[in-house]
């Protein structure tokens, strides 16, 4: 039998603690206050940190760094230097100038607050940073994370050096009124970023091929050109509670998570969790809540990576109580906290050109709604969004299928696909699809698919008429959120709704189509003159039924998703749930379960575990959860032809008998309150 190859030492479970700020106590007592929690890393800014910005200098800093790494050890504590790359304090702009990102008019470009602006990638001030990154690694610490770069709309003069030596331009030639010279803009912002992460990398490894690298990523943008420069991928997935709580989803932990995990092609991720309330830096989120977020963390399999903003550790150690009971059942469950793979046959597809062609206003990703959505039916944000609540809400493991990484492989391993508001599709997109869809596939669009170039310009034919049917959009209806309904056809399928002829709310944004070769399962009816009037006649088709070759495809004329996550009809939900559920056999079941728990099931790369992940969301009104409500008598019924040997409630320490029927395995869980991780033996060979 081959033996396997050794993974790097970051494959196995992390979990990391962070103080990110200056301490101006005893640097070492940190290292004993982790160790003491059961972190096993940590991430250090707080050594070289001036306020919350730290920068590692090799000839005033080596001293205190090697006597920290010697000490870490002694605690089993890996290191991770933390280094800024986005910001510069700005009593550094005369120092030399340089180094600073300006606007097109030469004004420095600020960051956070008026003490802070952001560095230029292409300044000398990135030969300084790379000289940094190769004296830590070269001083023994386990790994790097680059807070850093950000893709900036830099117009410096060594911005204009480097945009001339790729494109033979000045970038005073640029008029951005134009779509070519805007999107070229864009394209070189991207590269410059892009190419500052590749160049980080290959300084760290030329100095040590085991010492860990990784940026902060956002989602917004598509990362594929340099993921593969990091050894695991992290992003802010619980960095909370920047603008009131109810502008952030319960579930933004494990949105951050799935998508992370899709980006990284089988790499590690982490997400990263304030376990501070933003933005009151220096105030704690609730016990339960932090314990909640790392949870989610978990049950997408990411690390979690919990940050503080002040230097009063000592003062949150209770705070991190449940936590740190979490830290332990991590490091005594390795196998199954180790490398895991999502069992879910449910995709839901995240596009980046098409969440561009929307107005962003987030504090971080996944975190509050559009301004506006123009000519578009949906936002493609907003109307995931809501899918995410509807599948969360109705107990359906999925994963994120990014546009980036879309092709015939990763579709072979799903049977469902939603595509929300995607406005923009490629043609080698649209031809995959309808591939897999003739070959069997489900897919679920909503509002405008394909209906848009990268432009913006609306296309004369959307790119899946052939699939759903719709041969024209003709025009956007919004505002059907007052007293506006559609009606089901006598020809509704039963398993999408069992009552033909039954009225039903509209979605609160339409569009008004033609079809062509589609079964018409619902109409609008128009749009009512005001409250308590008649109502309008049948008008425009609301949703499709269509059958391609051995597949199918609905379509729901409007933004389903959206109108769920904004009002919580229960009706949006139930359309949504019942077309996922068509002809889809599902991996887990759960019975006596709340709608606010979140349930995963993935299964372990090493050993023969499917783990079913339950993650409680309940505990009042609104985030942070204080309290959470305690669940007794959770049935988990786990999909396996395969024998069970044995389950086990992996908090609970407990040993759950088995009942088998037909082809799934149950237990019953006695009692759980934040979470829960059900391990089932599962007698089966590993791909």
């Amino acid at each position: 039998m081959q033996q396997q190859k050794k993974r790097p030492w970051w494959y196995a479970p992390l979990t990391i603690g962070a103080l990110q700020n200056e301490n101006e106590g005893d640097p070492f007592k940190v290292i004993d206050a982790w160790a003491d929690l059961g972190f096993n890393t940590e991430q250090a800014l707080h050594l070289f940190g001036k306020d919350y910005y730290a920068f590692f200098d090799p000839e005033k800093d080596s001293a205190l760094l090697q006597q920290y790494l010697d000490r870490a050890r002694q605690r089993n504590l890996r290191v991770i230097l933390y280094l800024n790359t986005h910001i510069l304090p700005v009593i550094h702009e005369n120092d030399p100038p340089e180094y600073f990102a300006r606007t097109r008019d030469g004004a420095l470009m600020q960051a956070y607050n008026v003490y802070n602006a952001f560095v230029d990638v292409t300044s000398p001030w990135r030969d300084l940073a790379m000289s940094s990154a190769r004296a830590a690694a070269a001083r023994g610490v386990d790994g790097i994370f680059s807070d850093g770069p950000v893709i900036l709309d830099t117009w410096s003069e060594s911005a204009d050096a480097v945009f001339h030596e790729m494109y033979g331009r000045r970038l005073a030639s640029l008029r951005l009124s134009r779509d070519a010279d805007r999107r070229l803009k864009a394209e070189f912002n991207r590269e410059i970023f892009g190419q500052f992460v590749r160049d980080m990398s290959a300084a760290i490894k030329s100095v040590r091929k085991d010492c860990l690298f990784y940026i902060n990523l956002g989602l917004h943008y598509d990362s594929s050109g340099f993921n593969d420069a990091q050894d695991l991928l992290g992003s802010e997935g619980g960095f909370s509670y920047y603008l009131p709580p109810r502008e952030i989803k319960h579930y933004k932990v494990g949105v951050t998570s799935r998508v992370l995990e899709a980006l990284a092609d089988g790499k590690p991720t982490v997400n990263f969790i304030s376990a501070d309330f933003k933005c009151w830096d220096r105030h704690l989120k609730p016990s339960a809540d932090i314990l909640r977020q790392a949870a989610s963390a978990l049950a997408n399999g990411s690390n979690y990576w919990l940050g503080l903003h002040s230097s009063e550790l000592d003062l949150y150690r209770a705070n991190f109580g449940e936590t740190a009971k979490l830290n332990r059942t991590v490091a005594t469950n390795p196998d199954v906290y180790g490398p895991t793979r999502s069992l879910a046959r449910v995709a839901l597809y995240w596009s980046f050109p098409s969440r561009s062609l929307e107005p962003r206003e987030e504090a971080s990703d996944f975190y509050r709604r559009e301004s506006g959505k123009g000519s578009l039916v949906a936002s493609h944000y907003d109307e995931t969004q809501g899918w995410f609540r509807g599948l969360i809400s109705s107990h359906i493991p999925f994963d994120v299928l990014p546009s980036s990484h879309v092709s015939r492989k990763s579709l072979k391993r799903y049977e469902v696909l939603i595509l929300p508001a995607t406005s923009y599709l490629s043609e080698p997109e649209a031809e995959l699809l309808t591939k897999w869809v003739r070959a069997g596939g489900h897919l679920i669009v909503s509002a405008d698919p394909g209906r848009l170039e990268v432009s913006g310009k609306v296309l004369p034919r959307p790119a899946l008429t052939d699939l759903i049917g719709v041969t024209r959009v003709s025009r956007i209806e919004p505002d059907r959120a007052n007293y506006n309904y559609m009606t089901t056809s006598d020809s509704i399928p039963s398993w999408l709704w069992p009552e033909p002829n039954d009225l039903l709310p509209s979605f609160t944004r339409a569009a008004i189509l033609r079809a062509d070769g589609a079964e018409v399962c619902a109409r609008f009816h128009a749009k009512t003159v005001g409250q308590y009037c008649p109502l309008g006649p049948l008008k425009s088709d609301a949703i499709l039924f269509r059958k391609v070759g051995k597949g199918w495809t609905v379509f729901f004329a409007g933004n389903i998703g959206d109108t769920y996550g904004e009002y919580g009809i229960p009706v949006m939900r139930q359309l949504m749930s019942n077309a996922v559920a068509h002809e889809h056999d599902p991996i887990v079941r759960l019975e006596n379960a709340p709608q606010f728990v979140e349930v995963t099931v993935r299964q372990s790369r090493d050993t023969p575990l499917s783990v079913v992940h339950l993650v409680n969301h309940g505990g009042g009104f609104e985030q942070p959860t204080e309290v959470p409500v305690v669940l007794t008598n959770v049935r988990v019924s786990l999909k396996s032809p395969e024998r069970c040997r044995g389950a086990r409630s992996v908090v609970g320490g407990l040993q759950l008998p088995t009942q088998r029927k037909n082809d799934c395995v149950s237990v019953t869980i006695p009692e759980m309150a934040v979470y829960e991780a059900v391990a089932f033996s599962i007698e089966r060979g590993l791909p």
